[in-house]
């Protein structure tokens, strides 16, 4: 079992071993549902010296026509809830799930230190040492949180 994002279904069906050896499903839960919406790739720099200009950009990119063609480019889904009508992700066998779960959508904190916790999959380790029964829930959690903990800045004082 894997957790991971739309983008990874192309790769296993380019791989002859994977192509017909997987399948999408909604996440598992507990009590409620939910899934990781959001990104961080669109940004103005508060250096920038071309405000206006960059923010006139940012309106562009958010624009249907432009989040289709970059939903399309980078392989991910539109920043546009009304996009996923599209039968590029409706239609889909494999991405209509992935559009069905957006509906529980959580986005992570906007905190600094953010890209920190991302870039050290601290959350996809914890996962895997569960799922892969290296360490109970509390352990893995408990070794998550104090991952965080140091990345945050967080002594426990």
């Amino acid at each position: 079992m894997i957790i991971d994002v739309a983008p990874l279904v192309p790769k296993f069906l380019a791989n002859p071993n994977l192509k017909d050896k997987f399948a999408v499903a909604p996440i598992p839960y507990f009590k409620t549902p939910a899934s990781f919406i959001g990104g961080s790739n669109m940004v103005m720099f508060t250096q920038s010296k071309q405000k206006d200009l960059a923010w006139k950009y940012l309106e562009l990119l958010m624009t249907p026509k432009y989040q289709m063609a970059w939903a399309e480019a980078v392989n991910y889904f539109p920043g546009r809830v009304s996009l996923l009508a599209d039968p590029k992700f409706a239609n889909d066998p494999y991405l209509s799930v992935f559009t069905a779960q957006m509906q529980y959508g959580r986005a992570y904190p906007a905190i600094p230190q953010w890209g920190q916790v991302e870039n050290s999959q601290v959350l996809l380790k914890m996962m895997q040492q569960i799922l892969m029964q290296k360490m109970t829930v509390e352990e893995a959690t408990a070794e998550a949180v104090k991952t965080m903990n140091i990345i945050f800045g967080y002594s426990g004082e």
